[in-house]
């Protein structure tokens, strides 16, 4: 039995918070989208 705690605030894996950083910096916080790469001026990312 794993058992369940319900905490008042999420509490996320150490293990995958590289990975949830990298998701939400792929996200703009104002309208939720996902953001457009930069392109440099020869069109080279």
């Amino acid at each position: 039995h794993y058992g369940f705690i319900g905490l008042p605030i999420p509490i996320y894996h150490p293990a995958l918070l590289h990975e949830i950083v990298q998701i939400l910096n792929k996200i703009c916080p104002g309208c939720k989208s996902l953001r457009r790469r930069k392109v440099n001026s020869r069109g080279i990312l």
